[in-house]
């Protein structure tokens, strides 16, 4: 009604149920890149990430990546928050200066 309470919480193997008495739900959704996007644009890692440099800069010129989808992520929100402003910072250098240097 006003708020979270609780979950339930559900052992996949037993089927059993129990309650969970809580005041807030963190959803997470797993550690996959959804990089399919930059499918064939940008150079992706190993792992299906996209390689950035320091400025979150792509090998593409005007094309950054940021959060979970980027390299060496540390998958965590508050990193996913900065990479979006080092991202901000370069492109909008790049609007400005024309300038673009990307990862190796």
């Amino acid at each position: 009604e006003d708020g979270v309470t609780g979950v339930r919480v559900r052992e996949v193997a037993s089927g059993d149920e129990s309650e969970l008495e809580t005041a807030a739900v963190f959803a997470f959704i797993g550690l996959t890149p959804n990089s399919g996007l930059a499918g064939g644009v940008a150079p992706l890692d190993s792992t299906g990430r996209i390689r950035v440099d320091a400025g979150m800069r792509t090998p593409v010129k005007g094309l950054a990546a940021a959060g979970n989808v980027r390299q060496h992520s540390p998958h965590r929100a508050a990193a996913a928050m900065g990479d979006g402003a080092a991202a901000a910072v370069s492109l909008d250098r790049y609007l400005s200066t024309g300038e673009w240097s990307g990862p190796d």
